[in-house]
């Protein structure tokens, strides 16, 4: 299968109404698994909000960017195989909004065609407009209703720009009452946003990149070392 696209469908348990809820026109476009192979059928996804507002999502990573491509130090503090979630699971102070699965025989693509409906209500489980999201898929987890645990593999996604040409828009909450169309696409699809950024990642054995801080440090005291070694060195050929 060359593709895996979401379609999303989430109502609420109860009637809202119109006044506090936001229908988001959801378009996916490809997803993989940590070999590279779409995600299949039936494979578990979920939409986790920033619902403490610090830029950062479960995973490690920012506002715009990727598990993938943060390949962060907290990716393992915030997912483990075998860890249970559900609407409404807090993790490291995000929400998660809904949860489904692909459905890979969806329309393919993400131009011009909303392939799911989120309808999500302003207040509970700390949505408000103009929050930002992520998209995580579980290529080895098969959804099902209520209660899930994950697996060994994750991705997660988010987009504060326009990911096709004259684009769907950034992963944010709408204005209340609104439609608000967003996605994230892949080259494949018509997008920009690298293949690499949609690759889930092995949680058993995610590369993990020093802060910018800590890689400076080490530089230093390896240029300290080298000096060190270098006057040794010296001292040794001056008393031969």
């Amino acid at each position: 299968m060359k593709s895996a696209l979401v379609s999303l469908f989430f109502l609420a348990a109860v009637a809202l109404p119109a006044s506090a809820t936001v229908s988001i026109n959801y378009q996916f476009g490809v997803a993989f698994d940590t070999q590279g192979v779409a995600v299949p059928d039936g494979a578990m996804w979920a939409i986790v909000g920033d619902t403490n507002a610090n830029g950062t999502f479960p995973g490690g990573f920012t506002t715009n960017a990727s598990i993938v491509a943060a390949l962060a130090t907290e990716v393992s503090n915030s997912f483990h195989p075998g860890q249970s979630i559900a609407v409404g699971s807090v993790i490291d102070g995000d929400t998660v909004f809904a949860m489904g699965a692909f459905n890979g025989t969806a329309q393919v693509g993400i131009a011009g065609i909303s392939l799911g409906v989120l309808l999500l209500a302003l207040g509970p489980n700390g949505v408000e407009s103009g929050q930002n999201f992520a998209f995580y898929w579980f290529p080895d987890r098969t959804y099902v209703a209520g209660t899930n645990t994950i697996g060994y593999e994750i991705g997660g996604i988010n987009t504060l720009v326009d990911d096709v040409p004259g684009g769907l828009g950034p992963m944010t909450i709408g204005a209340d009452g609104s439609a608000w169309p967003i996605g994230a696409a892949t080259p494949a699809v018509g997008g920009w946003i690298p293949d690499s950024r949609f690759t889930a990642i092995d949680l058993l054995h995610a590369t993990v990149v020093p802060e910018p801080s800590a890689a400076l440090l080490g530089a230093l005291g390896g240029v300290v070392g080298l000096l060190r070694r270098r006057r040794a060195s010296a001292g040794t050929l001056a008393r031969i």
